[in-house]
């Protein structure tokens, strides 16, 4: 496998990496905040009896989603821009306009940042990435 071919898989492994990231945030996994996710109704109805017995609950969990989250804070924390190219272009907006217009810069500075970001994170992730893993 050439050079060029690894350039892809891993550009296509971090494009898949943050939309995981995007679609586990995304689905509203805010657990802890104190408010069901589900209404009543709705957990009699695929459940069937509902106990408020004390005890834990099973949390599920994304680490992969979540490693990405930690990273995209620790970027905002060395250049906000490019953190906020990513939020914006993976929670953002359907129209391009939209997504525009809710940001501090241009459509043009908006690619670079976001090319940035995927860059950042493939040099943060590269560590962890084994390349045979990419094969």
């Amino acid at each position: 496998m050439n050079e060029g071919e690894i350039n892809k898989k891993f550009t296509a492994y971090i494009e898949y990496r943050l939309q995981e990231w995007a679609n586990w945030f995304d689905k509203g996994n805010f657990y802890g905040i104190g408010f069901s996710t589900s209404t009543i109704e709705y957990r009699l109805m695929t459940e069937g009896i509902v106990s408020n017995q004390p005890g834990y609950k099973t949390l599920h969990c994304n680490d992969e989603a979540e490693e990405i989250e930690n990273l995209i804070s620790e970027m905002h924390k060395q250049n906000f821009k490019m953190s906020l190219a990513l939020r914006h272009h993976y929670f953002g907006y359907n129209k391009s306009h939209d997504r525009r217009s809710a940001l501090p810069f241009s459509r043009t500075q908006l690619q670079t940042y976001l090319g940035m970001g995927r860059q950042w994170l493939a040099g943060r992730l590269s560590a962890k990435v084994k390349m045979v893993d990419l094969s």
